[in-house]
């Protein structure tokens, strides 16, 4: 019996073929974001996938070696015992070049950093939104000047910043089982180069933790990366049940 031979393969078919490897290779691809979790005090957030991640101990090593460089003392005790009550930390650097000293200082790279902290009974007693808008920066401080110093300018349809800060944004936040906090974005000047700071701060519904994400960047790699330091901001979440 003689074989039939093959005849051309019909252009439908190698469409269909082209577009299912197309398919099969996007769907072997690596994804954008990694996801982050700790799971004792359920927080989570994705960070890109390419970002360098550096742990507690990493950041500590390189916040005492920034100490050292700039000629201050090391911690106190009373330091030591803040840094004790911290049940996570990490920090991802995103600069094509990462090292922890980015993660402990104004670098221009975005920097996003989480920290969860137990709170002792005075501080729970008197905590509230303003403790959290302040936690890192004099936040509420640095607003009331700027608003000061536009007092008495003229009226201008896009008035200039002031000289050190600026707010960009004020959200309060109300998550499912009593979560609550706030997210702020500011620009902070450094020498001769302004900073865009987006922290979110939240309390757990018993007011036993707090939870912070700090992401920082020069107000230009903000701009450049704007969407994607706002999905990093917009995931973070802590979910106390389930």
């Amino acid at each position: 019996m003689t074989p039939r031979r093959a005849g051309p393969i019909p252009k439908a078919c190698l469409v269909a073929l082209s577009l299912g490897l197309v398919l099969l290779g996007g769907a072997c691809s690596s994804p954008t974001y990694r996801y982050v979790a700790h799971s004792s005090t359920k927080t989570y957030l994705k960070v890109p996938r390419a970002w360098k991640g550096y742990d507690a101990n990493l950041l500590d090593q390189a916040e005492a070696r920034a100490l050292e460089n700039a000629g201050e003392p090391g911690p106190s005790f009373v330091d030591l015992a803040f840094t004790g009550a911290i049940q996570w930390r990490m920090a991802f650097d995103g600069d094509p070049n990462p090292q922890p000293a980015h993660a402990v200082s104004f670098s221009a790279a975005p920097v996003a950093e989480v920290r969860v902290r137990q709170l002792t009974d005075d501080e729970r007693d008197r905590v509230n939104l303003a403790s959290l808008r302040n936690m890192f920066f004099p936040y509420d401080e640095l607003k009331a000047q700027a608003d000061q110093e536009q007092l008495g300018r003229p009226l201008q349809a896009n008035p200039p910043p002031t000289g050190a800060f600026q707010a960009l944004g004020d959200k309060q936040l109300n998550l499912a089982d009593g979560v609550r906090g706030n997210r702020l974005r500011f620009e902070l000047r450094q020498g001769d180069e302004f900073f865009v700071i987006d922290q979110t701060a939240m309390l757990d519904g018993a007011t036993k933790r707090v939870y912070v994400l700090l992401i920082r960047a020069s107000e230009s790699q903000y701009i450049q990366h704007q969407k994607q330091l706002n999905e990093i901001a917009s995931s973070f979440t802590v979910k106390q049940k389930g």
